[in-house]
C-alpha cells in the first residue's frame, strides 16, 4: 500500500520540489474524499499502546473540510504543508482508506494508514495504524460537525485569485501534540 506514495514522496523530496498532497488530476483512482461539512469540528481522539495518550481538540475547516483526514501523525515536526503526500480511496458504502507519507525532521518518513467510516456529512470515525522507522503506534479519533463558518471565515478561507488559474492548498490536519497544544491553549 505504501509503495506507490512512497516513491511519489521520496523522488519529490530528492529532487527538492515536493508538490504536496496528491490532487485529483493525477490520480482519480487515489483521490475519493469523503463527503464533509465546512465548519467548525471537536475533535476527540486516543494514541493506544502501552501509553495511552487523549486529546481533545476544536478545530475549524472553513476551506477544505478533507484536511480533518489529512493529518500527520507522530513525533517530529513536518515543517511545511508539502511535506505531506496523501492517497484517498472509497472502500463501501461510508467506509474510507487514507494512506499517507510525510517527511519529518528532514531525514525520516512517517507512514499512516487510516480507516474512516463517515456518519453522514457530519460525523466521522478513524482508526490510524502509522509508523516511523521501526516504531509502529495505533490512534483512534473521532469528530462532530458543531456549527457553520462565519462569513469572514469563508472569505479568508477563499483562495486568492490569480493570472491565469485559482487554487487552494490543503492544510494538514494537528499531529497529537500540536492538539494538545491547540486545547491547552483554551
Amino acid at each position: 500500500m505504501y509503495t506507490l506514495i512512497g516513491v511519489s514522496l521520496v523522488s519529490l523530496l530528492v529532487a527538492g520540489s515536493p508538490t504536496g498532497p496528491i490532487m485529483p488530476a493525477e490520480s482519480d483512482a487515489i483521490h475519493d474524499w469523503p463527503a464533509i461539512k465546512q465548519g467548525v469540528w471537536a475533535i476527540e481522539g486516543t494514541l493506544l499502546g502501552r501509553k495511552r495518550k487523549k486529546w481533545k481538540a476544536t478545530t475549524r475547516r472553513c476551506d477544505d473540510a478533507t484536511t480533518l483526514f489529512q493529518g500527520y501523525w507522530g513525533r517530529g515536526k513536518a515543517n511545511e504543508k508539502n511535506d505531506c503526500l496523501f492517497q484517498s480511496t472509497k472502500i463501501s458504502g461510508a467506509k474510507y482508506e487514507i494512506v499517507g507519507e510525510c517527511l519529518v525532521d528532514q531525514n525520516d518518513v512517517v507512514k499512516s494508514e487510516s480507516k474512516v467510516t463517515m456518519r453522514g456529512d457530519g460525523a466521522f470515525q478513524m482508526e490510524v495504524k502509522f509508523q516511523t522507522g521501526k516504531i509502529k503506534a495505533k490512534a483512534k479519533e473521532t469528530g462532530h460537525w458543531i456549527a457553520a463558518c462565519t462569513d469572514a471565515e469563508k472569505a479568508a478561507a477563499a483562495p486568492a485569485p490569480s493570472s491565469s488559474t485559482m487554487t487552494a492548498a490543503a492544510t494538514p490536519a494537528p499531529t497529537a501534540s500540536a492538539k494538545d497544544d491547540e486545547e491547552a491553549s483554551r
